[in-house]
């Protein structure tokens, strides 16, 4: 029984920090994630784009952005994913 906790434990620390990895991108990457964001309007600053917009939300998108680039989704396809 307490082993059983333990792996819970250990499987949910393991899983709140691979978020953290997804981020770190190749600067090729990180550039293709900028060009994203600068080609979308924000859903949470209404007349900036995503890149611009200084939201706590809007960060949270970039990151998941950031996670669907470092996966090797296109341009388009993550454009398809946000409308």
């Amino acid at each position: 029984m307490v082993l059983r906790v333990i792996s819970y434990l250990a499987l949910s620390c393991a899983l709140l920090v691979l978020p953290c990895y997804a981020l770190d991108l190749h600067p090729e990457q990180e550039a293709r994630a900028q060009e994203v964001f600068r080609s979308i309007m924000s859903p949470y600053c209404p007349g900036r784009l995503l890149s611009d917009c200084p939201s706590s939300l809007a960060a949270e998108l970039r990151d998941k952005i950031r996670e669907r680039v470092g996966r090797g989704e296109s341009k388009l396809e993550i454009e398809s994913y946000l409308y």
